[in-house]
């Protein structure tokens, strides 16, 4: 029986178990039970009006108050993506405290996320419960670049360990991208947008619900002929790319459905696909005429929500992605005239044609037990099974070189480039206990234990807990956790050119142990809130790749720590007017090459959020960012220190009439020329503006 016989079998069997009602249980507890329900659900809408009492799902997998958690939280909502009307999340992400993001370009250029100093695969990402990492990329990361804020409700991070419910890539933390559930009237919204670098956009959603379904429904596409990416002029680079501009092009579909069955359960699915292309250089520093890049993600969710008792809930959660991607250039006068520097006093020709396929399956099943309102139970088992397929090789042509190894002795020459086609299941339980006491004192624990095919079993460990102080209100919170990380299937086989060596004989499994503490003080009734947060990491094992001990190039196991602070203000002094800040420093080395911070890793990081609405038909948006020192590679392995760089972004819009928005957004105001990636610049001063129609 396969993977999806059996996760079919389960569901089917759970419903059929569940549609017989309990021999206890007759029409009056049931009505009495659903008046208990509709209770709570009003006391859920009236935490919800109080900014206080943010209710986060990813931080325990079930809903929890804010202030329940010892973990550090940020949540950026609906409200919130409309107000700066950025096209991508990404570039809401820029502005989160722990968060450093590098990008190669804000039109589709690679985008890795790095939170509180760890790695950039060391982040899980899921979009609806859907986790996204892409087991065929090297590390096992995800690429944020095509991520549109369509038809998104709220993005939760967490930033901390959070293996014990997630597993591994959860070292750094969690990144979930909720999709809007549809409530209401039918309601249908209409936007076009257009700006710099021709580019254009235009969305179409729908969505609404009553007591028993909801749906959600949004399409976007995404045209620009983009800039030329690259940082500085080079040889005779300026005669073969006059005018030269990087096109990039985006679609991208999400849905979310729900449908209330048998004695309140809920079955609901949701859906994200995005299809992008965008024209690439050849690396730091080199453009390209004809090289491309294509991305498809797929991210399915199946959900059955059952409510046995209302201390008992059991959810069946099953998840699909599927990542596509292919790198292709053909053969044109510019690199054939540059390849005489670059490759080493000879010319050459080369064409590539580079495929990854991803695919990742899993099924879980959860319980959750409620002890009255002091005490609950989280117990669950899950299956994850990912493959990742891939076919990059090169077909090129050089002088013959006879006392070259082959194929270099061959003029004509086709190599392929370290191909695996791989799978490797993991099975995992866990369990998480939430004890709340007096409502002030809350304390969490929970236990993981994990096995992979091709690794020894991991048991990881979390504890959070936060108090609350009684008259001041001040609320201090601290968590500490392990965190387990396996290789990813291409550190695993990849051969490094050699076609002889490969690495599960001496690469281990990442681990880490995490430290978090901090305090949160509330003033003036919570118009103003202050919060510090001190944060440890200490790594074993890290993977990492190498040239210096291997000139060939290998990953390796090191060692490395990072310690940081981050500071938060928000104030709020009338109801329309918001005012966000926050201050990171963050120091991050490796203890084994003893290279000093790790690259793209800036110490200090600063932002402010100005939000003032106006008359109830106006808004206006405007967000700092300032990004300090980092190192960054000049020619691999060797790096040095960017320059610190700030960032200054305006966004305002206005309801001409109930239905028709007006919008604009000014990117980079102040026109600054900086670099995010060593030798790829980032987009000068660029002005966008449309409509946005709501029926």
């Amino acid at each position: 029986m396969n993977f999806f016989s059996k996760t079919l079998l389960i569901l089917l069997t759970v419903m059929f178990i569940h549609s017989v009602p309990s021999s206890g249980q007759t029409a009056e507890t049931m009505t009495k039970d659903n008046a208990r329900d509709n209770s709570a659900d009003e006391e859920k809408k009236e935490d919800d009006r109080n900014p206080g009492n943010e209710i986060i799902i990813t931080a325990t997998k079930t809903g929890i108050n804010k202030k329940e958690t010892g973990s550090s939280i940020t949540v950026i909502t609906a409200e919130e993506i409309d107000q700066t009307k950025k096209m991508k999340v990404v570039d809401m992400l820029k502005n989160i405290p722990g968060v450093s993001v590098s990008q190669s370009s804000p039109l589709g250029g690679l985008a890795d996320l790095y939170m509180r100093g760890t790695q950039s695969n060391h982040t899980t990402v899921l979009i609806d419960g859907v986790k996204v990492n892409d087991p065929s990329s090297p590390g096992h990361g995800f690429d944020f670049a095509h991520l549109t804020t369509d038809n998104i409700d709220r993005i939760e991070i967490v930033r901390g360990s959070q293996s014990v419910l997630y597993g591994s890539d959860a070292i750094g933390g969690v990144i979930n991208i909720i999709t809007k559930r549809g409530e209401g009237k039918p309601r249908v919204t209409i936007q076009a947008e257009g700006g710099s670098f021709k580019t254009f956009k235009e969305s179409a959603g729908v969505s609404g619900g009553t007591d028993w379904a909801y749906y959600s429904f949004n399409v976007s596409r995404t045209d620009s002929q983009g800039f030329s990416r690259t940082s500085t002029w080079r040889g005779i680079r300026r005669s073969f790319l006059k005018n030269r501009h990087d096109g990039y092009d985006t679609t991208a579909v999400s849905t979310q459905l729900g449908l209330k069955t048998i004695h309140d359960s809920w079955l609901s699915m949701s859906l994200r696909f995005t299809d992008s292309k965008i024209n690439i250089a050849n690396g730091a520093f080199e453009e390209d005429k004809n090289r491309t890049f294509e991305s498809q993600n797929l991210a399915l969710n199946i959900k059955y929500e059952i409510p046995f008792f209302n201390w008992w809930q059991s959810t069946i959660l099953f998840s699909y992605m599927n990542q596509f991607q292919r790198d292709k250039n053909q053969p044109d006068a510019y690199e054939f005239a540059t390849s005489y520097v670059t490759n080493g006093d000879y010319a050459s020709i080369n064409y590539t044609n580079m495929t990854f396929k991803g695919k990742l399956m899993s099924g879980e099943f959860k319980n959750t037990f409620k002890i009255k309102d002091i005490d609950e139970i989280i117990v669950g088992v899950s299956y994850d099974r990912e493959y990742a397929s891939t076919n990059p090789y090169y077909f090129g042509w050089m002088p013959a070189q006879p006392l070259a190894p082959l194929p270099y002795s061959n003029p004509w020459f086709m190599l392929p480039t370290n191909p695996i086609d791989e799978t490797q299941d993991t099975w995992a339980a866990y369990a998480q206990n939430h004890l709340k006491l007096l409502k002030r004192i809350f304390i969490i624990a929970g236990v993981r234990y994990t096995k992979p095919d091709n690794f020894r079993h991991s048991i990881d460990y979390g504890v959070s807990g936060s108090f609350i102080v009684p008259f001041t209100e001040t609320r201090f919170k601290s968590s500490v956790g392990t965190g387990y990380k396996v290789p990813s299937l291409y550190q695993q086989y990849n051969v490094f050119e050699r076609f002889t060596q490969l690495t599960p004989g001496y690469l281990k499994p990442e681990r880490t142990i995490s430290y978090d503490a901090g305090i949160e003080q509330p003033l003036w009734e919570e118009k103003i809130i202050l919060e510090v947060n001190y944060f440890s990491i200490d790594y074993q094992n890290l993977i990492a790749y190498d040239t210096i001990i291997d000139y060939n190039g290998r990953f390796w196991n090191s060692d490395a720590l990072v310690r940081g602070v981050e500071c938060i203000a928000a104030f709020k002094p009338v109801d329309d007017l918001t005012i966000k800040g926050y201050y990171t420093y963050t120091r991050s080395h490796d203890r084994f090459f003893h290279s000093g911070d790790m690259v793209r890793r800036p110490r200090h990081q600063a932002g402010v959020t100005v939000n003032y609405s106006f008359l109830n038909k106006g808004n206006v948006n405007v967000g700092f960012n300032y990004v300090g020192r980092r190192r960054d590679y000049y020619l691999f392995p060797y790096t040095s220190y960017m320059n610190p760089y700030y960032k200054l972004d305006l966004a305002a819009s206005w309801w001409i009439i109930e239905q028709l928005q007006a919008f604009f957004r000014i990117e980079n105001v102040l026109n600054k020329k900086y670099d995010e990636v060593r030798g790829y610049r980032a987009a000068p001063c660029s002005v966008y503006g449309g409509l946005k129609a709501v029926f």
